[in-house]
């Protein structure tokens, strides 16, 4: 038997045949594994490959879950910080328009979504102003009456203390008059000279304003029918309106006069009532923003939404700078003992307040790729109309702050 290789093929070799005629060596395939089970969704009842449904988008969790299960989800949701929390916080305050340009990139994940950082911010800020502006009430001595009468009641409370302690040694205070109808006479009443002196009215504090004047001042706003409005004898009637209704103005506006009397008598209050107002002024005027930089960058064909992230940006910037100027002006106070740390405290809260309008000014300027003249020109413009905007907004709010609280 021949068993060379060149010759076992009829003499011919094994090289010289074509590669066609060759014998093919066939894998067998392995059986294919059966395809995974995966549960259904319980809207569409299409097959689940996440948490969520790709044809309805319904979640896979719900609510009927255990106790256990919904509490752990909920303290995920109120305690999960994570380091884009302190990256978004820390480009927002110290790089302008930097966070506007990433997400209008389309780098978004790896930051706080611009509503989520403003919404936060701003309920921050609100909570911050309102306890500030109670520390300050509560420190001053400043309280906030909405009755007329209640003022005057706790008016006389106050000087009765006072009279008691300015008595003499050994000598008892005069007792007050059980009826407001009949006071003492008061000195130099029965002087000739002096027939106009029951009608004078005590000299002002320094930092109040002559009750007088405030009350003409008053009477001037407070004018229906061309006459001094009176819930009595002269209140507001619509003819139109139902009388409920009616009724329901003219105590707002008794309401009204009474705090603004107050306000008017001190001037600290009036101060404070409108920086508290700030913050809920300004979420009410943030897509208001949105549209004047639509209308002042209209050649620049760009969407509502991309002017809607540069407003919620600059906005949530300016409530976190209401944060830090509150942080700082806190820890002056409480090392006020202390020369050096005052002082440096005041040169970081000075360069705070320049920070504000300059961080503005460089944020617009890099998301609309403006040049220095014209970025300066359009900023003066959008403050301007953003000012006028935002003080009546301010006197909107300070009018129903005035009429509800």
């Amino acid at each position: 038997m021949n068993n060379d290789p060149k010759t076992s093929l009829g003499g011919e070799s094994a090289a010289a045949l074509p590669a066609d005629s060759l014998p093919v060596t066939v894998a067998v395939a392995e059986p294919a594994a059966p395809p995974p089970r995966f549960s259904a969704c319980g809207n569409c009842a299409s097959p689940l490959y996440g948490g969520y449904c790709y044809r309805c988008g319904q979640p896979e969790k719900g609510m009927i879950r255990s106790l256990r299960e919904v509490g752990s989800d909920l303290a995920d949701i109120v305690f999960n910080v994570d380091s884009r929390i302190f990256r978004s916080i820390f480009d927002l305050y110290f790089r302008p328009g930097f966070l506007t340009t990433e997400y209008c990139a389309g780098r978004r994940v790896r930051y706080v979504t611009p509503f989520r950082l403003f919404f936060v911010l701003c309920v921050l800020s609100i909570f911050a102003v309102q306890l500030t502006m109670e520390d300050l009430f509560q420190s001053d001595g400043i309280g906030v009456v909405v009755d007329a009468g209640d003022d005057a009641e706790g008016t006389e409370a106050a000087t009765e203390p006072t009279q008691a302690a300015t008595a003499p040694s050994g000598e008892a205070a005069p007792p007050r008059s059980a009826s407001p109808s009949s006071p003492p006479p008061a000195e130099g009443a029965n002087d000739p000279g002096s027939a106009d002196s029951g009608a004078r009215t005590p000299a002002a504090k320094p930092g109040e304003t002559k009750p007088d004047t405030a009350e003409t001042v008053l009477d001037v706003m407070f004018t229906f029918n061309d006459r001094p409005w009176d819930p009595v004898t002269n209140p507001v009637q619509i003819a139109w309106l139902p009388q409920a209704v009616n009724r329901r103005i003219n105590a707002s506006l008794e309401h009204m006069r009474a705090n603004a009397s107050l306000a008017a008598k001190k001037p600290a209050l009036f101060a404070t009532a409108l920086f508290s107002v700030l913050p809920q002024t300004l979420f009410v005027l943030m897509p208001i923003f949105a549209v004047l930089l639509k209308i002042v960058y209209v050649f620049k064909r760009r969407l509502y939404m991309e002017h809607l992230m540069v407003a919620l940006h600059s906005h949530a910037f300016i409530f976190l700078s209401m944060l830090v100027l509150i942080v700082l002006y806190a820890l002056r106070d409480a090392l006020v003992t202390v020369p050096a740390a005052a002082t440096s405290l005041g040169w970081l809260i000075t360069a705070a307040w320049v920070w504000l309008p300059l961080y503005l000014l460089l944020m617009q300027k890099r998301v609309y790729r403006q040049g220095w003249w014209m970025g300066v020109i359009t900023y003066g413009v959008v403050g301007t109309c953003y000012s006028i905007l935002l003080s009546l907004g301010i006197v909107a709010a300070l009018v129903i702050g005035l009429a509800v609280t």
